[in-house]
């Protein structure tokens, strides 16, 4: 499976496997959204991990670094 070529086999199993597979910090961020296929769940860990960095960086106390 490729999703950045856009090659998805979906289907319920591969995408629980998916989510499954996932360290537990990002597993908690997403696990109230349900997705739906593994596309859902891609764009999901995307943005569970940029969530994950900025509560790290905010406990590092670099703030937010926008400009």
């Amino acid at each position: 499976m490729n999703l950045r070529d856009g090659y998805t086999d979906d289907n319920p199993k591969k995408t629980s496997r998916y989510v499954n597979g996932l360290r537990l910090e990002i597993l908690d961020e997403i696990s109230i959204l349900s997705p739906r296929n593994i596309e859902e769940s891609y764009q999901s860990v995307v943005k569970a991990k940029e969530n994950i960095t900025r509560k790290q960086n905010a406990r590092r106390g670099w703030g937010n670094s926008r400009g």
